[in-house]
This record gives structure tokens, C-alpha cells and sequence, in this order.
């Protein structure tokens, strides 16, 4: 399942500060046994009700906030949650589709640090509607002994030996120890974890039994150069220089790879991005798009916290990875009377501290938020017509996206797609359908530029 919302609303950590203590017991009173985990406030039809919250591991159920026991309502789980009261950890009923109807959304967080996030839309006649498609169930885990032993790539001159502790090599033919790292299973295969450089590499139990990569063509070189020692990333580096200038001379005239200076900057932009520590660009591409000068680039944002190992006293950096994506900057060659920014509608808009501007067009304003300082002259730049143009791009991206119009004419592009330009992803396309795929990639950004050419 996907997670569709970044953050966890500060309205679903409510607590009830007199339900810790099973001890404290008043009478009768239902509410001070321990059983009440949260509270909060449902509202239907312009009637609200405030509640206290209890789990099972099949349900959540909703009383009213009284003396006597009186049940409200309540969701069903699509599944058991193991240890649901000591796993829970927030209920939030704000509306998150905008119909100014309660939603409900549970969130637990489990003793292996997998999160499950149970997400329900009210419908008049339904009720709560259970939507799988909005929530996180985190995926059955394997048994690493499944896999446990030495697998065989004799035509690479490369073997892996799989661990109990779930940890990995890759070895050559002379017991080196090439890659390491940890690992993740279920019952398709495994997913490799790279230390050090944070790459996985995912491998697929076949029919017969093997854990195969699924790779044709240029992209075998990925696994190639594994077996003589080099990385991850240099092999997909050789495929960048191997197709990326004959593709992109297809979309764009006055092609320059890796240009000097870059011009594109993440932080010379409106758009909201995750807190972060460094940012960092690659595969940069410089050229022209119906004449204005367009730069693309592959973005990293990394977060780095400092902590003291309780073991040594020493202390060392933790690197986490806060957002993947691409990058477009393209010179419109023109001014524009304001700025504008358009990004994501999601349940914690309000901590961009950006007003939000409605454009009237109801299928738009649910998706994404629009931010101005001159609200009137926003709408002249963005159209209905130019609404419905990025709602129709809108159903055919490859991530979520924001858009940034300066008054210089810079318009940057931002799609928190999960990886960069030209990247292999798991090899499972050969070169033709390498090209396919990183072409209409390209095109989306081109189409994006002809909405704003013209506005």
C-alpha cells in the first residue's frame, strides 16, 4: 500500500489524561478503568460529538464522552491488528477529502518499527467506507531462512550468500567479499539493502526455485560491474551516459550534460520540502524547449542527526533519506505580475503557513493547495484552462508534484517521485522499454512547460 499523507496531524495526538491510571476509579464510571486509549470530536451534518476512543484487535469503537457507556460508533479493521491497545498510537477524525464530513483515520506502530495507517471516508449512506487505497498495511515479512545459503551467478563470476540474521555478501570466485549489507523477504523473493550507499537491489524467486534479477540488454551491466567491484550507482551512471543524450535530444535542442555552472537551485523556490540537512543534485542536463533554456536535475534531500552511542560513549551520524525526485527548471523569458505556488493538498497544509487559494474549479482545489501574495492576479495566471490542463497531467505522473512560478519567469517543476532521471529502478526493462519509459518522463515535464508558455 502507498502512504498518500507525510505527516501525522497534531489533532490525532490527543490524549486522555485521566485514563492512565486503571487505579484512579470514580464510582461506576466507564471512562477511568484504562480501557479509553484517545478522544476526539466527530462532526456530521454541521452536529458534533465529542468521544473516547477504545481498540480491539478487530475494531476501533467510538463512545460518547459521558458516564454511561453508550457506543457511537465504530470502523472494523480489514484485518486483526496483534496487540492493537499497546500498538496504538493515534485516531484523528478530521475530513480529509473535503466535504466537511468526520473521516476516520487510525494509526498503530509496531514493536519492529512498521506503522499501520487504517483510513475510512464517511459516505452518507455507507457510513464509514474502509479505503484500502488511502491506507498502510506494511507488506508480510519473510522468513530470511527461506533464502538462507550460497546462490549461484556463474556468468557473472558472482555468488551470494544469504545469512540467518538476514545479512547478505556478494563474493567472487576468489571468496571476496564485494558487496554487503541486509536484507528484506517475503515469500516473492528478496530485496537487498546496501550498506553504505543505501541502494537495494531486488531479487525474484522464480518458477523453479532461483532468485533471478530480471535485467535485459544494457541494463545487465548493472550486475556485471557488482562482480568486478564497482557500485551500484556506477553502473547505472554508465547506462545515464549510455542512452540519457540520445533521449533527451529527442525533447530538447542544445543539449549540455552535466553543464557548468548548474544553474538550478532546490532552494531558490516557494516549494514546501521536508525539513532536511543537505541537498544535493545530479545527472545534470542543460538545454532548450521551444527555445527557453530548461535544466533538469535529480534531487536529494538528506536529513543528518548526531547521537551518542550508549555501548562506546561515541558519538556518531545518522543519514536519512527525506525526499527523492526531479527536478525542472525552465526561463519562460518572461515576468509575471506575482508568484505562485501549487503543490499537494494533504492533512498538515497549514505548517507551509501558506493561505490557501481557491480557483473555483472544485476538482482542482480538493488536490492542490495555491499560494500568492496577490490572490486576484494568481487567478489571472492560472486559468480554468490552465486548471484543467494540470489536472489532466495530474492523473498521468510518475509521484506527486509542485510547481513554482517566479515573477522572473523561472518555472520549476518538482516530482517527489521516489528516484531520479534515468533510473534503472529494479532492471526490469530492457533498452527499448528504457527508452519508452524515460521519454514519456521527459514529455510530462515538456507538457508542464506548455501550460505555463502560454499563460
Amino acid at each position: 500500500m502507498k502512504r498518500v499523507f507525510a505527516f501525522i496531524s497534531a489533532s490525532a495526538l490527543l490524549c486522555l489524561a485521566a485514563c492512565g491510571n486503571s487505579d484512579d476509579v470514580a464510582g461506576d464510571d466507564w471512562r477511568t478503568t484504562g480501557m479509553v486509549v484517545d478522544s476526539g470530536t466527530i462532526t456530521h451534518d454541521g452536529d458534533s460529538v465529542d468521544v473516547l476512543v477504545t481498540v480491539s484487535e478487530s475494531s476501533a469503537a467510538f463512545y460518547r464522552d459521558i458516564p454511561e457507556q453508550v457506543l457511537f460508533d465504530s470502523v472494523a479493521f480489514p484485518m486483526d491488528i496483534p496487540n492493537a491497545e499497546q500498538a496504538f498510537h493515534s485516531i484523528s477524525f478530521d475530513d480529509l477529502d473535503g466535504d466537511s464530513e468526520s473521516d476516520v483515520w487510525v494509526s498503530f506502530l509496531h514493536e519492529n518499527g512498521d506503522a499501520t495507517d487504517l483510513i475510512w471516508i464517511w459516505d452518507s449512506e455507507e457510513r464509514y467506507v474502509y479505503r484500502e487505497d488511502l491506507s498502510e498495511i506494511p507488506a508480510d515479512e519473510g522468513d530470511p531462512s527461506d533464502y538462507t545459503g550460497l546462490w549461484e551467478y556463474p556468468d557473472e563470476n558472482l555468488w551470494l550468500r544469504i545469512y540467518e540474521d538476514a545479512t547478505w555478501e556478494f563474493v567472487n570466485d576468489q571468496e571476496d567479499v564485494i558487496e554487503y549489507g541486509t536484507l528484506w523477504a517475503d515469500e516473492n523473493g528478496v530485496t537487498l539493502h546496501f550498506d553504505g550507499s543505501g541502494d537495494t537491489l531486488q531479487l525474484d524467486r522464480s518458477g523453479s526455485g532461483n532468485l533471478v534479477l530480471i535485467i535485459a540488454g544494457v541494463v545487465i551491466l548493472a550486475l556485471g560491474q557488482t562482480a568486478k567491484g564497482k557500485s551500484k550507482e556506477q553502473a547505472g551512471r554508465r547506462t545515464f551516459d549510455a542512452l540519457a543524450p540520445d533521449i533527451v535530444s529527442t525533447v530538447f535542442d542544445n543539449i549540455q550534460m552535466d553543464p557548468t555552472p548548474h544553474i538550478l537551485d532546490a532552494k531558490d523556490t516557494n516549494i514546501p520540502l521536508p525539513g532536511h540537512t543537505y541537498c544535493s543534485g545530479s545527472g545534470y542536463i542543460r538545454g532548450t524547449y521551444q527555445g527557453l533554456t530548461t535544466e533538469l536535475c535529480t534531487v536529494r534531500l538528506t536529513e543528518v542527526n548526531e547521537f551518542q552511542r550508549e555501548e562506546t560513549g561515541q558519538w556518531e551520524k545518522n543519514e536519512r533519506e527525506v525526499y527523492t525526485g526531479q527536478w525542472m527548471l525552465c526561463e519562460l523569458n518572461r515576468e509575471f505580475p506575482t508568484w505562485l505556488t501549487i503543490w499537494p493538498r494533504e492533512r498538515m497544509d497549514k505548517l507551509f503557513g501558506s493561505k490557501t487559494i481557491r480557483t473555483g474549479n472544485e476538482a482542482f482545489d480538493k488536490r492542490f493547495n495555491v499560494s500568492s501574495d496577490d490572490e486576484v492576479t494568481a487567478l489571472h495566471i492560472l486559468t480554468p484552462d490552465c486548471a484543467e490542463k494540470i489536472l489532466a497531467l495530474a492523473d498521468s505522473p510518475f509521484g506527486k508534484f509542485a510547481i513554482n512560478l517566479n515573477r522572473d519567469g523561472r518555472l520549476y517543476l518538482a516530482v517527489h517521485s521516489g528516484h531520479g532521471f534515468f533510473d534503472l529502478g529494479r532492471g526490469r526493462e530492457d533498452p527499448a522499454q528504457l527508452r519508452q519509459r524515460f521519454t514519456h518522463e521527459l514529455t510530462w515535464f515538456t507538457n508542464m512547460i506548455d501550460v505555463f508558455r502560454g499563460a
